[in-house]
């Protein structure tokens, strides 16, 4: 059974992004729910509906903060966790894979008792999301894949991983995949926040997660399954430094809705937010969200 929050934080905040160009008064509350760390904003009242962005591989939900306040999303209440295993989600004990900790999510929703909700994934946290939508589909209402893998040549940094053996890579190889993306923030910054959740991760899960992620992305079916899905579905790609070509064909090939992104990265919401969060908002819209 899922237990209830085990404390909560909420205050009125004002909570700026898009370079200060805006002001939104928004509700922000944290608490501690089922041992997950959960962020929610939101406008203090008539929220349309709820969006849960999941994060992805090494990251955690403060990925997501440049987003908040957006005026295309300010209609919605934002469910912001960190996974366990991630951010300040610590593991209590062996890290569950993908399938169960989509289970996991699923009962932490249906504990809440708001209905479905709509779901954005990035990287790992579209194909977990999307994982989600088909085990548990009366959970969500719409999925926005966010960049998520599709094929192994998505695989960056969860094929780096895949080098290491269980021993070594607790031993010594997060601590190199830390070093170099601290190396990398300190150029790019839209890596900053992602070298920042690294350091909070716990390796067993990260490892666990890497391992299964190649594993799915080398069956290239995941633009099938996503397009067979029950319900509204998106691929959200950045182009050109994102998802692979081969990704970008095998969604084609299955029919799956595609939407491209141009002039960003594999994190088009730091590259691009302003742009990002608006049509994140139009395709919501769409939903009939």
């Amino acid at each position: 059974m899922m237990r209830g929050p085990t404390y909560v934080q909420e205050d009125e905040a004002r909570l700026g992004g898009l370079g200060d160009r805006r002001e939104v008064r928004m509700k922000r509350r944290e608490s501690v729910e089922a041992g997950m760390f959960v962020r929610r904003y939101g406008p203090s009242r008539g929220a349309r509906g709820e969006i849960l962005f999941i994060h992805g591989l090494g990251d955690w939900g403060e990925t997501f903060e440049v987003l908040v306040g957006h005026p295309a999303l300010g209609r919605f209440r934002l469910l912001v966790p960190d996974l366990p295993g991630y951010g300040r989600s610590p593991l209590t004990g062996d890290p569950a894979g993908l399938d169960a900790l989509a289970d996991f999510l699923a009962a932490w929703l249906r504990s809440r008792g708001k209905g479905p909700v709509a779901v954005v994934g990035h990287s790992m946290g579209g194909v977990l999301g999307q994982i989600l939508a088909e085990r548990n589909p009366e959970c969500v209402s719409i999925l926005v894949n966010v960049e998520g893998n599709i094929c192994e040549e998505d695989c960056t940094l969860s094929r780096a991983v895949t080098v290491y053996g269980p021993d070594d890579f607790l031993r010594e190889g997060l601590d190199q995949i830390r070093l170099e993306a601290s190396l990398m923030a300190q150029s790019d910054p839209s890596v900053v926040v992602f070298a920042r959740g690294l350091r909070l991760c716990d390796p067993r899960a990260f490892y666990l997660h890497a391992r299964e992620i190649v594993e799915l992305s080398r069956r290239n079916d995941l633009a099938r399954r996503m397009a067979a899905l029950p319900l509204p579905a998106c691929f959200l790609a950045a182009s050109p430094k994102g998802a692979s070509p081969r990704a970008i064909a095998l969604l084609r090939s299955a029919g799956a809705r595609l939407v491209i992104m141009e002039d960003c990265g594999h994190c088009p919401f730091h590259d691009r937010p302003d742009e990002f969060g608006t049509l994140l908002g139009e395709i919501l819209e769409a939903a009939g969200q």
